[in-house]
């Protein structure tokens, strides 16, 4: 019962006598009783301030306007007394006997002796309570109300037993044999050993539950209900055996002969061996389902119906053989001649070759497209059009060989001196040396290319075609030098007065200074390309031809004047009346006005397209072609009004009750309101998809099939409250102390604190790996394995600060003027500034998709549904301005020409000009279909009606090739290596190649680590070392079904009844249900765990061990109940009078 105005404030009711009671407008401020006697009183308008008093005599007293100021009495003699105002301030004893004598009860209730044999006693109230002993045998004694409950003993045989109600509950050694022993109901509950034989014992409920040993034979033998259940050896022959209900379902050996034998429920399911004949046998169902063999003939063998559906061999001649219908649709041999042959209609469409000469062989339409040879001296062989294009060998010295027309493109070594050496054009191009002094050594064509140095003082040294082009150097004056072709192209100081000094091609090209008056100083061909001044008047200037180009102005009256060609391509005032002022040719085609009425007026032809007013009524108004297609208010009702054929495919209010409202076919797509109840409220077939309330006491509430799904709270106490696996692993509270506490297996993984210090604190496994900290100078500090690989700061200058590998690779500053700075390698790769207003402003709600504003206008806005997709708006003018529907579906605008114009409907569909010639030019409906063109040369050509779609170059060789109507899909090229491939029509749908890799197919270590297939049932499917990691179904009746080591991590299921149900170790973790009562339903050992109801009384619901541990119910009189050993531990009551 909470009062506030009255004399109780919080009065909370322990076991019939009033245990804590707190008055707030009367003399008791804080009243705190515990056992019929006062234990602690606060007062706080009287004599008395802090009054605190907990037996009979008073334990501690704490006085504040008296003499006494802190005087803490505890047993007989005082241990601890504290004066304020008087004579004595601060009284410790500490050289006598009783070293902290601590009484709080009846008895002795927290006796702590350091010299004597007892260290730490501690006794409550009739019995011993809490006794922990440190110097004798008994080091921690705790005992609670009955038996003893917690029992914990330090230096003799038993170290830590803790016991709970009638049995042992909790009973974990240190010293003896018995390490960890945790029993909890009738029987051995959990028992965790260290030092002897068993290492980690986990017994539940009947049997043996889990059973963990280390390092006698058996490591990790987890048992569950009837039989053993997971068994988990390491040091002796059996390493991970893994059983569950009758027979066995999960057995995982390592160092005997099977090592990996998983078994599901009748036959053989799962079984995987690893050093003897079998490696990996998965069977299923019937016959042999899924067999996968290692190290005898058979490696992968996989079936599934009748015939062999997917068979997989490794050491035999079969490697992959994957079997669907009746002939061979997918064919995948390894170690023999054919190592993948895929077959798809009758005739080879895949052929990929491993174990004899071809390794990887991919025929398409006849001729080799992919040739890759594994088991003989060639590893990794691709053939493109005859030629050798990628070799990777494994076993001898060379580990990856990569060739590319002949002669080696890419050669890595392993074993010897050097680790990795990758050659481009017949002479080294990248040599990455590990084990000596120079670690990566990078060589591009003849001369060192890229020369990295660690333990020396170089540190990164990166040369490039004889002159040092690139030289990066860490401990010395220079830390980041960057030369190009014979000068210096970039030249980075960070100790002296130059930070970032750039070269290009003698003359200097990007010259960055820091320290001095010239912040950011880029030049390009001899005259001024990009000059950026800070300190002085001139803020950025910009110059690109000889006239001015780009010129930005930051303290004068102009801040922003562009040009372009004589005439003012852009010009934007700040301090003046007109404010963004942009011309085009003749004609004004972009006037956009600050302080005037017209703020934003934008003309295109003769007609007003586009006319955008700020100060009157219409604040945004745009027309396209006769009817308004585009009208966007502001001052009005009507904010954001997008009109498109007719129907109002897209209506955006902003003052009125519906803030987002987005209209598609007649039926609300996308409805998001904001100044009402409903906040973001996104339909999409009619049922609610996404609700989320903001007013209300739901704060975040997503709907996702009718039922809600997730609800998060806001108002009440706890804001987002996570649970997971038993302990607390997502508990966010807001009006607390803890804000954000995430706890994972018993330690503290992810502790995220929000009142104290820390605010972010995310421990992992002893030593900090993520230490995120908010009040201090370190905001986000994150350390991965010693050495700070990703470091952010949030208070001081620098407050994204990640680092990589030594060198800064991502840099991202806030305070300063660069807020996003990201460095990749020593360069700087991406370069953000912020400025006070919204850079990058990204909403995903439907409408728009991702907003990115730069000073005060739009500068990326970009639009997803029907209406603008993309549109992308750059200090006022439009730069990138993307539309879909209409006949302009791609139109990107950037200075007085053309720079991006891409049209849908017509014969040019992306046509692309730059300044005066065509630098991009796509077209569509002609033979060309996207040819985009530089600087006469074609750099990128696109063919999409011929044989080749999309066909990239860049200068000469194939960078990207992206084929459409032939066979190859998306085939994107890079540097002579194929690293994205992209496959449509055929089997595999997305198909990304990166070096003998495939397209959502990452390859690691020679097995699957990420495979992501598309069209078949398998939507994402993400393997990691043979087994299945996460498994992700997207057309079935699993949505999302991720596994991990064989069991069932996680599993959501969409089309059925359970939408998300997760399940750990056999049983099931988290289960939750979306159209039913139950929405959250969490299932850990057999008995309900977490049970959380949404319609009906009890809202959280969360049992333990058959008694109710956690009972949260809402629309009730108890809030908070928490019941432990059949004792209400926790007894809160929430009336508002």
């Amino acid at each position: 019962m909470l009062l506030w105005g009255g004399t109780t404030v919080y009065l909370i009711l322990w076991a019939g006598i009033i245990v804590y009671l707190i008055l707030w407008g009367g003399t008791k401020v804080y009243l705190l009783l515990w056992g019929g006697n006062t234990v602690y009183l606060l007062l706080w308008g009287g004599t008395t301030v802090y009054l605190l008093l907990l037996g009979g005599t008073k334990v501690y007293l704490i006085l504040w306007g008296g003499t006494i100021v802190y005087l803490l009495l505890w047993g007989g003699t005082i241990v601890y007394l504290i004066l304020w105002g008087g004579t004595i301030v601060y009284l410790i004893l500490w050289g006598g006997s009783i070293v902290y004598l601590l009484l709080l009860g009846g008895t002795k209730v927290y006796l702590i002796l350091w010299g004597g044999t007892i260290v730490y006693l501690l006794l409550r109230g009739g019995t011993i309570v809490y006794l922990k002993l440190w110097g004798g045998t008994i080091v921690y004694l705790i005992l609670w109300a009955g038996i003893i409950v917690y029992l914990i003993l330090w230096g003799g045989s038993i170290v830590y037993l803790i016991l709970w109600g009638g049995s042992i509950v909790y009973l974990i050694l240190w010293g003896g044999t018995i390490v960890y022993l945790i029993l909890w109901g009738g029987t051995i509950v959990y028992l965790i050993l260290w030092s002897g034989t068993i290492i980690y014992l986990l017994l539940w409920g009947g049997t043996i539950v889990y059973l963990m040993l280390w390092v006698g034979t058996t490591v990790y033998l987890i048992l569950w209900g009837g039989t053993i259940v997971y068994l988990l050896l390491w040091d002796g022959t059996i390493v991970y055996l893994l059983l569950w209900g009758g027979t066995i379902v999960y057995l995982i050996l390592w160092g005997g002969t099977i090592v990996y034998l998983i078994l599901w429920s009748g036959t053989i399911i799962y079984l995987i061996l690893w050093a003897g004949i079998i490696v990996y046998l998965i069977l299923w169902g019937g016959t042999k389902v899924y067999l996968l063999l290692w190290g005898g003939t058979t490696v992968y063998l996989l079936l599934l119906g009748g015939t062999k559906v997917y068979l997989i061999l490794w050491g035999g001649t079969i490697v992959y053989l994957l079997l669907w219908g009746g002939t061979i649709v997918y064919l995948i041999l390894w170690g023999g001649t054919i190592v993948y042959l895929i077959l798809w209609g009758g005739s080879i469409v895949y052929l990929l070759m491993l174990g004899g000469t071809k390794v990887y062989l991919i025929l398409w339409g006849g001729t080799i497209v992919y040739l890759i040879l594994w088991v003989g001296t060639t590893v990794y062989l691709i053939l493109w059009g005859g030629t050798i294009v990628y070799m990777l060998l494994w076993g001898g010295t060379i580990v990856y060989l990569l060739l590319w027309d002949g002669t080696i493109v890419y050669l890595l070594l392993w074993g010897g001196t050097i680790v990795y050496l990758i050659l481009w054009g017949g002479t080294i191009v990248y040599l990455i040396l590990w084990s000596g002094t120079i670690i990566y050594l990078l060589l591009w064509g003849g001369t060192i290319v890229y020369l990295k140095l660690w333990g020396g003082t170089i540190v990164y040294l990166i040369l490039w075609a004889g002159i040092i082009v690139y030289l990066i150097l860490w401990g010395g004056s220079i830390v980041y030098l960057i030369l190009w072709g014979g000068s210096i192209v970039y030249l980075i100081l960070w100790g002296g007065t130059i930070v970032y000094l750039i070269l290009w091609g003698g003359t200097i090209v990007y010259l960055i200074l820091w320290s001095g008056t010239i912040i950011y100083l880029l030049l390009w061909g001899g005259t001024i390309v990009y000059l950026m001044l800070w300190v002085g008047t001139t803020v950025y200037l910009i110059l690109w031809g000889g006239t001015i180009v780009y010129l930005l102005l930051w303290d004068g009256t102009i801040v922003y004047l562009l040009l372009w060609g004589g005439t003012i391509v852009y010009l934007i005032l700040w301090g003046g009346t007109i404010v963004y002022l942009i011309l085009w040719s003749g004609t004004i085609i972009y006037l956009i006005l600050w302080a005037g009425i017209i703020v934003y007026l934008i003309l295109w032809g003769g007609t007003k397209v586009y006319l955008l007013l700020w100060g009157g009524t219409t604040v945004y108004l745009l027309l396209l072609g006769g009817t308004k297609v585009y009208l966007i208010l502001w001052g009005g009702t009507i904010v954001y009004l997008l009109l498109w054929g007719g129907t109002i495919v897209y209506l955006i209010l902003w003052g009125g009750t519906i803030v987002y409202l987005i209209l598609w076919g007649g039926s609300i797509v996308y409805l998001l309101m904001l100044g009402g109840t409903k906040v973001y409220l996104i339909l999409w077939g009619g049922t609610i998809v996404y609700l989320i309330l903001w007013v209300g006491t739901t704060v975040y509430l997503i709907l996702w099939g009718g039922t809600i799904v997730y609800m998060l709270l806001w108002g009440g106490t706890i804001v987002y409250l996570l649970l997971w696996d038993g302990t607390i692993v997502y508990l966010l509270l807001w009006g607390g102390t803890i804000v954000y506490l995430i706890l994972w297996g018993g330690t503290i993984v992810y502790l995220i604190l929000w009142s104290g210090t820390i605010i972010y604190l995310l421990l992992w496994g002893g030593t900090i790996v993520y230490l995120k900290l908010w009040g201090g100078t370190i905001v986000y500090l994150i350390l991965w394995a010693g050495i700070i690989v990703y470091l952010i700061l949030w208070g001081g200058s620098i407050v994204y600060l990640i680092l990589w590998g030594g060198s800064i690779v991502y840099l991202i500053l806030w305070g300063g003027t660069i807020v996003y700075l990201i460095l990749w390698g020593g360069t700087i790769v991406y370069l953000i500034l912020w400025s006070g207003t919204i850079i990058y402003l990204l909403l995903w709600g439907g409408t728009i998709v991702y907003l990115m504003l730069w000073v005060g206008t739009t500068v990326y806005l970009i639009l997803w549904g029907g209406t603008i997709v993309y549109l992308l708006l750059w200090d006022g003018t439009i730069v990138y301005l993307l539309l879909w529907g209409g006949t302009i579906v791609y139109l990107i605008l950037w200075g007085g020409t053309i720079v991006y114009l891409i049209l849908w409907s017509g014969t040019i569909i992306y046509l692309i000009l730059w300044a005066g010639i065509i630098v991009y030019l796509i077209l569509w409906g002609g033979t060309k279909v996207y040819l985009l063109l530089w600087g006469g040369t074609t750099v990128y050509l696109l063919l999409l009606g011929g044989t080749k779609v999309y066909l990239i170059l860049w200068g000469g060789t194939i960078v990207y090739l992206l084929l459409w109507g032939g066979t190859i899909v998306y085939l994107i090229l890079w540097g002579g290596t194929i690293v994205y491939l992209i496959l449509w029509g055929g089997s595999i749908v997305y198909l990304l190649m990166l070096g003998g890799t495939k397209v959502y197919l990452i390859l690691w270590g020679g097995t699957i680590v990420y495979l992501i297939l598309w069209v078949g049932t398998t939507v994402y499917l993400i393997l990691w070392g043979g087994t299945i990691v996460y498994m992700l179904l997207w057309g079935g009746t699993i949505v999302y079904l991720l596994l991990w080591d064989g069991t069932i991590v996680y599993l959501l299921l969409w089309g059925g009844t359970i939408v998300y149900l997760i399940l750990w170790g056999g049983t099931i973790v988290y289960l939750i249900l979306w159209s039913g009562t139950i929405i959250y339903l969490l299932l850990w050992g057999g008995t309900i765990v977490y049970l959380i109801l949404w319609d009906g009384t009890i809202v959280y619901l969360i049992l333990w061990a058959g008694i109710i541990v956690y009972l949260i119910l809402w629309g009730g009189t108890i809030v908070y109940l928490f019941v432990w050993g059949g004792i209400i531990v926790y007894y809160i009551m929430l009336v508002v009078s």
